[in-house]
């Protein structure tokens, strides 16, 4: 049952994108805006897991429980396939510990036990598979380790071309708004007006060896 919770929850996870946009209004005020898409492969993951635990919801991010995770002011819709979320941060709303600004920049540190947190207050929460792929933040892992797991766990239901192709597809875009042009923004992608989009390997979100650290001026 184990290795089938596993496997489910990554083919899942090997089969979404997410992009996310992080808005800094003021250093009081900032929203978070969330779109995940599921490739097929992970909605027939999720139906396989469901047919042997009939308590889970229908749908891998239920609504009910990301309205725990994200705060109760967050506006979630879902549909097969599609998740998305708008919500508030600070005040009744996403608590994101690792968020700093300023009036002349933006600290945000992602690191794996705030992850593991959100996860926990949804139905990933009570999952066997979270200990694998989000491991305690003492635990060191690194990208190469888990992309080479989720080929080999996946190898088993899905051959290692595709395996490959499915890790390699799943990525998570982030895109921080302030409210002045950007100056400058490290490691990200593109820099457009008052934007900075940075994007990664989901495999970087899982291990966070080390936590992602964002800093930019404005």
């Amino acid at each position: 049952m184990r290795i089938l919770v596993l496997l489910s929850a990554l083919l899942i996870l090997t089969s979404c994108s997410v992009r996310a946009h992080l808005t800094l209004d003021s250093p009081s005020a900032a929203k978070i805006e969330t779109d995940v898409r599921i490739a097929p492969e992970g909605t027939a993951a999720w139906a396989a897991l469901r047919s042997l635990d009939n308590t889970l919801p229908e749908q891998p991010f239920e609504a009910k429980s990301l309205a725990l995770a994200m705060g109760p002011r967050a506006h979630i819709e879902t549909e097969p396939g599609h998740v998305h979320i708008l919500a508030p941060v600070g005040s009744h709303g996403l608590t994101l510990s690792g968020l700093k600004i300023t009036s002349s920049s933006w600290d945000v540190t992602v690191d794996r036990a705030f992850l593991r947190t959100l996860a926990a207050r949804t139905v990933w929460g009570q999952s066997p598979a979270l200990d694998t792929l989000l491991p305690n933040p003492d635990v060191k892992v690194s990208e190469q380790d888990d992309t080479d797991l989720l080929v080999y766990l996946l190898g088993s239901k899905v051959d290692e071309a595709r395996a490959r192709t499915l890790v390699a597809q799943s990525s998570v875009e982030l895109t921080i708004t302030v409210p002045r042009p950007v100056l400058e923004a490290p490691g990200a992608e593109t820099i457009k007006g008052n934007s900075a989009t940075y994007r990664w390997p989901l495999v970087r979100l899982l291990s966070l060896s080390p936590p992602l650290v964002l800093h930019g001026t404005f």
